[in-house]
C-alpha cells in the first residue's frame, strides 16, 4: 500500500493544538512534548507532513524529564535525517514509512539507555507518536500514552497499552473500569530505558476530512474518561482550545499526574483548479 495522493490528500490541512501541565499534585512536570513541521525539510509530500510526540518520563525531577526530552529529541533527529535520506515521499510503500518510524523509536530507546546507564538513575519514558503525511497517520507507541481517532461522535483508543492492568483487562480478569482504581495501575510492561532495545507497536491510520487524532500521557485518560474527552473534541472550537480544557478538565477530576495532549484536526482545503491544470482524480496505490 503506497502513500495516497491526489485531489483527497491535496484537500487535507492540518491544525494542531497542544497543551501540557505538572497537575495538582506533582512538584515537576516530567512529560515531553513535539510538534514538528516536517513539510519545511527536505522530504517531498502532496500535503500535511507533521511529527507529533508524547512522552511521559520515570525517575523523578533529573530522571523521568531528562528520559521524556531526550526521547523527544532523539524522534525528531532521527526522523528528519531518515526522511532527508529517503527524499521523496510520494509513492513510497507506507510499510517502509512506519518502518522509518519505528526506527526512530528503536534510536531514542537506545540512547536513553545508555543515557540512564551513565547516570544510575533508573530513569525511562513511555512514548506515543504520529507522523502526519498526506492522508496518511503513522502511529508508534511503547507503554501506556496513548493515541486515539475521533471519527464522525466515536472516539476510538487505536493504541494498545503496554501495562500490567491492560494485560488483566485483556485476560478477562478485571473491567474497564476497575482499571482507573487497581492498585497496581501504575506498573507499565514496557518503556523507552529499561534496555537497549524494546519492541514498538506501529500501525498506519488513513484520514478523512472531519477527524481528529489525539495523543495523550496517562495523566490525562486517567483522569478524564473517554466520553467526557469526545464531548470536548466535539465542542471546542479549535483544536488548541481543546488541548486546554481537556488539561484543565484533568486538573479539576485530581490532576493526580503530569498532563499532556496534543490534538491534531483534519480539514478540506480549497482546491486550485485553472483551465490548462485540471483536478486529476485521486489516484490510489492498491494493496
Amino acid at each position: 500500500m503506497g502513500i495516497e495522493t491526489g485531489k483527497d490528500c491535496l484537500q487535507l490541512g492540518t491544525d494542531v493544538g497542544a497543551a501540557t501541565d505538572t497537575g495538582v499534585v506533582r512538584q515537576s512536570n516530567e512529560d515531553s512534548l513535539l510538534v514538528l513541521d516536517l513539510s519545511q525539510g527536505a522530504a517531498v509530500t502532496d500535503g500535511p507532513a507533521t511529527l507529533l510526540v508524547v512522552a511521559d518520563g520515570m525517575g523523578g525531577y533529573e530522571g523521568g524529564e531528562i528520559a521524556s526530552s531526550l526521547a523527544a529529541n532523539v524522534m525528531s533527529e532521527s526522523v528528519s535525517r531518515a526522511l532527508s535520506d529517503l527524499g521523496d515521499l510520494r509513492g513510497v510503500d507506507a510499510e517502509r514509512v512506519l518502518s522509518l518510524l519505528v526506527d526512530a523509536v528503536l534510536a531514542a530507546a537506545d540512547r536513553v539507555f545508555k543515557e540512564s546507564q551513565v547516570r544510575r538513575n533508573g530513569m525511562g519514558t513511555t512514548l506515543v507518536a504520529a507522523m502526519v503525511v498526506g492522508c496518511k497517520a503513522y502511529v508508534v507507541n511503547v507503554g501506556d500514552s496513548r493515541a486515539y481517532l475521533l471519527r464522525g461522535d466515536e472516539l476510538r483508543q487505536v493504541t494498545a497499552d503496554h501495562s500490567l492492568v491492560a494485560s488483566l483487562v485483556s485476560a478477562g480478569l478485571i473491567t474497564v473500569e476497575e482499571m482507573y482504581t487497581h492498585p497496581q495501575r501504575n506498573v507499565i510492561t514496557r518503556c523507552l530505558g529499561s534496555d537497549a532495545k524494546v519492541a514498538v507497536d506501529g500501525l498506519v491510520l488513513d484520514l478523512k476530512a472531519g477527524d481528529h487524532l489525539m495523543l495523550c500521557s496517562d495523566g490525562l485518560w486517567e483522569m478524564v474518561r473517554d466520553g467526557q474527552m469526545k464531548d470536548i473534541l466535539l465542542k471546542a472550537p479549535d483544536t488548541k482550545t481543546a488541548c486546554q480544557e481537556l488539561v484543565s478538565l484533568a486538573n479539576q477530576n485530581g490532576g493526580e499526574d503530569n498532563i499532556s495532549v496534543i490534538v491534531a484536526g483534519f480539514r478540506n482545503l480549497p482546491v486550485k483548479t485553472t483551465e490548462s491544470d485540471p483536478v486529476q482524480p485521486c489516484d490510489r496505490t492498491a494493496a
